[in-house]
């Protein structure tokens, strides 16, 4: 599963022009939970163009023990109401059904059954589709970058707290950085879902 991860764009990439994407395993870590032994592997991607870095991304993977045959299946929350933000933050809705989950996947080159296929998404141990925690990240940069804020030569830290499950609304937007944290935070944003709450976090930070 897509846990986390940190995104830093030195330069924009040029469309149409070839790319390079270096990949390579930084950390891997095994570590035992309610659920059993967990392993976090961290990648790190390299983008270049004419031998120029562009992008960093760097992504926390979670791999997780099989779920047990006789687990069962949890229950599907129906949808609730999304906290509004407080006046003047920055706030981008999305509608997730099937047919974008099924887009997304195409879009990404993620085959993984558990995004397009309710059958083994249930198998998995899950009650619907698991909406894609990228998708939900690119909401998130979305909202900072749409409130005017500059996101090339800085870094852009996330978590994914929950699994998002089945068709619903996703509402990202702009929340105060905590004051007595980190001075490095420029801005933060969170990602609700309907079903499920608060998913995940993002902040953007000065590198």
């Amino acid at each position: 599963m897509f846990a986390g991860g940190r995104t830093v764009h030195h330069h924009g990439l040029e469309i149409g022009a070839p790319a390079l994407r270096t990949s390579r395993i930084v950390e891997s870590v095994t570590k035992s939970g309610r659920s059993g032994r967990l392993t976090f592997v961290t990648v790190r991607h390299d983008i270049t163009q004419s031998g120029r870095l562009c992008v960093v991304d760097e992504q926390d993977i979670v791999y997780k023990p099989e779920p047990p045959a006789d687990g069962g299946v949890p229950h599907l929350e129906p949808e609730g109401d999304l906290p509004a933000p407080g006046a003047g933050s920055g706030r981008l809705e999305l509608s997730v059904d099937p047919v974008l989950l099924f887009r997304f996947s195409a879009l990404t080159y993620n085959a993984h059954r558990i995004h397009y296929d309710k059958e083994y998404a249930a198998h998995e141990g899950y009650p619907s589709l698991v909406i894609h925690g990228p998708l939900q990240i690119i909401l998130a940069a979305e909202v900072l970058r749409r409130s005017g804020l500059r996101l090339h030569e800085r870094r852009f830290a996330y978590r994914l707290l929950s699994p998002a499950v089945g068709s619903q609304r996703l509402s990202a937007y702009r929340v105060p950085p905590d004051p007595t944290g980190d001075r490095g935070v420029l801005d933060s944003v969170e990602v609700w879902a309907a079903r499920q709450g608060l998913v995940s976090r993002g902040r953007l930070e000065e590198i």
